[in-house]
């Protein structure tokens, strides 16, 4: 069953084997290039799907973006072409000046964090008990369709009452379904026609149309590495006075 909205991360639905997907150039968009991305979660994850039709199908510049509407909407799974499960979630970027960004993610990195949750039982995007997470990226052969991700749980990171003024300051968090909202039907069967998908999926051998091969890079395969003392390892400058930075447990921090 597909998972749409606003989540806990105690629930979850997807494949572990989901394929990734390119980031934006926007810069409201954390971009996952190839190395380390250090970010704390914040706020609860928002589930969508979403399928791109490559740009060689349909002669423009990049990939074609649908946001599905759901598994009794959309035009384009009745065609077996089935969108990816993915999800979005507000983070500080720590490697860009803690900027705040939106983070795009498929299924194993979600199935990973999900883990950490159930383990802990921590949220790991709460205020005060959550946690930075380093999402190492490479490209194997140096072909982004065969990209893998480490996800490495770092020490417990409270936010600190000027980050949180900040972005209270800038007008709080993104609110996810604006930005992640459903292609209107009408404009996929559009899609459908203008680009002639009819036609193409019909000539696609197999049992499911799957045009994210078509997209980018390859299966993700997220490794959870947890270690204790992993926050020691990263080469930010701020490690060692995260302690001092801790906010008191009456501190009133909100967003």
């Amino acid at each position: 069953m597909a998972m749409l909205g606003y989540v806990d991360w105690s629930q979850f639905e997807g494949k572990e084997d989901s394929k990734g997907g390119k980031g934006n150039a926007d810069s409201i968009f954390l971009k996952f290039k190839p190395g380390k991305h250090r970010v704390r979660l914040l706020g609860k994850p928002y589930a969508f799907l979403q399928t791109f039709i490559p740009k060689k199908l349909t002669g423009l510049d990049k990939d074609l973006a649908i946001t599905s509407p759901g598994p009794d909407n959309d035009p384009l799974m009745k065609l077996n072409v089935n969108p990816q499960q993915r999800w979005a979630i507000n983070v500080l970027h720590r490697d860009d000046g803690n900027k705040l960004k939106i983070m795009r993610f498929g299924a194993a990195v979600y199935k990973h964090i999900h883990d950490y949750a159930a383990e802990t039982g921590i949220d790991p995007a709460d205020i005060k008990k959550g946690i930075d997470i380093v999402i190492n990226v490479t490209d194997p052969g140096n072909n982004p369709r065969n990209r893998q991700y480490t996800v490495t749980p770092l020490n417990n990171t409270p936010i600190k009452k000027t980050e949180a003024d900040k972005i209270k300051t800038d007008g709080g968090l993104y609110e996810l379904k604006k930005y992640f909202s459903p292609t209107p039907i009408e404009k996929i069967n559009e899609y459908i026609e203008q680009y002639n998908l009819l036609d193409k999926c019909s000539k696609t051998s197999g049992e499911d149309t799957d045009f994210e091969d078509g997209h980018t890079s390859g299966k993700d395969t997220e490794n959870l590495e947890e270690t204790e003392n992993a926050a020691d390892d990263e080469d930010d400058d701020d490690d060692d006075d995260e302690s001092k930075g801790a906010e008191k447990d009456d501190e009133d921090i909100s967003f």
